[in-house]
């Protein structure tokens, strides 16, 4: 049933992974995710926000924070010292780093005297109801993760509880026995048959000890230019839906070109669905302002890291 229930109890065994595994937490990395979360850490965290960024619901934006400091920094700080519960990007990593490296990995092809290679976008079958908690606890330790993290890590994803919408109320709660959020992957490799027998035979292994099944239908599988003779061969193998560029991926769209204003369409439709929903809010000139500073301009910001925007997409932009 949905997300009520779990394959009956084994004993997930993934130690070959670990002959397999090129990186995993040294001691000391291992200490520091153990180690308790001290009063600068927490003051450095308030004073990084932009000042006119609220970090709670109340509406107290970060400027109060700072000033008020010297006088409510010890009660802040005092509970938060005390969670188990963290959540951060990986020190000196950004989520840019994923998207250039993809759009990297893209380049050429949509040239015929480079090497043959695909992506696979892959989709999971359900994913949000059928991953295995045994599963995922076993690749940490197996990473090496400190004892007392993934006890947290165990006690974050089997404690949720869920309700039922049914006519606009919110009825019953009740605990799952499985599932995790999980996002759609991208996977590269040479587009000839052997590769993709490799790649099915893992996905088949990885389905089999996670509960994480691939759905055929919803995956794709982009081919480049070069590959000419076995494309049909290849797509009818792993039995995915053939795919194109640009691919949307982390929000951005990605592709071997420069982007076209028809490639930059859902971006301004993203902000054209914003400002639908703003229509139905009474808001002030000032409350208007301030969502265009907040949302509208961090949604071109982001996109701008990555892409060179046309300058009809800028127009088109600016219109709005």
């Amino acid at each position: 049933s949905l997300l009520g229930s779990t394959r009956p109890h084994r004993n997930v065994d993934i130690s070959f992974l670990r002959q397999e595994l090129k990186h995993i937490l040294t001691t000391d990395e291992a200490n520091l995710l153990d180690a308790p979360v001290t009063g600068a850490e927490i003051k450095a965290a308030f004073f990084d926000i932009d000042e006119d960024s609220a970090p709670g619901p109340d509406g107290y934006t970060s400027a109060f924070y700072k000033a008020a400091w010297p006088v409510i920094g010890q009660a802040i700080s005092r509970p938060l010292e005390n969670f188990s519960a963290l959540n951060a990007f990986v020190p000196g990593r950004s989520i840019s780093d994923n998207i250039l490296l993809a759009q990297e990995l893209l380049a050429g092809y949509n040239q015929v005297r480079l090497p043959p290679r695909c992506t696979l976008k892959v989709d999971i079958q359900k994913a949000y109801d059928s991953v295995e908690w045994d599963f995922l606890l076993e690749v940490l330790k197996i990473l090496n993760f400190p004892s007392r993290f993934i006890i947290w890590i165990e006690q974050c994803i089997s404690t949720a509880t869920f309700s039922i919408s049914l006519n606009g109320s919110i009825h019953g709660f009740f605990k799952g026995g499985r599932g995790l959020r999980q996002d759609d992957v991208l996977l590269f490799c040479k587009a000839h048959l052997p590769s993709i027998q490799v790649f099915k035979d893992t996905l088949r292994e990885f389905a089999s000890l996670s509960g994480l099944t691939v759905n055929p239908a919803k995956s794709q599988i982009i081919l480049s230019k070069a590959v000419r003779q076995e494309r049909q061969l290849i797509i009818e193998s792993l039995g995915f839906q053939e795919g194109s560029l640009p691919v949307k991926y982390l929000g951005v769209p990605l592709t071997a070109s420069r982007l076209t204003i028809a490639d930059c369409s859902p971006l301004i439709n993203k902000v054209d669905a914003r400002l639908a929903g703003w229509n139905h809010l009474n808001l002030s000139y000032a409350g208007r302002v301030q969502l265009i500073k907040s949302v509208l301009n961090s949604l071109h910001t982001y996109g701008h890291q990555f892409l060179f925007f046309r300058k009809a997409f800028s127009r088109a932009w600016k219109k709005r």
